[in-house]
């Protein structure tokens, strides 16, 4: 079954955010994003802005179009 871009965005930030071996809270803390939303971003329920991507890939360390091509690439 194909999944929803919400998911695949939900589904990177997961995996960079548990990769960075980093809490909700403590990426929250780092991009000042509510932790309530990154937790609905992770879970495929919102849609972040291009301005909250920006600032969640800052706080993760990684380029913009570097998280748009993982959304992208992943399956």
């Amino acid at each position: 079954m194909a999944k929803s871009l919400e998911e695949k965005i939900g589904f990177v930030l997961y995996d960079l955010r548990i990769r960075k071996e980093l809490s909700q809270e403590e990426l929250a803390n780092q991009s000042e994003v509510d932790r309530s939303y990154i937790s609905e971003i992770e879970r495929g329920l919102k849609t972040p802005s291009v301005a909250i991507i920006f600032r969640l890939c800052a706080a993760l360390a990684i380029k913009p179009w570097e998280f748009i091509k993982m959304v992208e690439e992943w399956k």
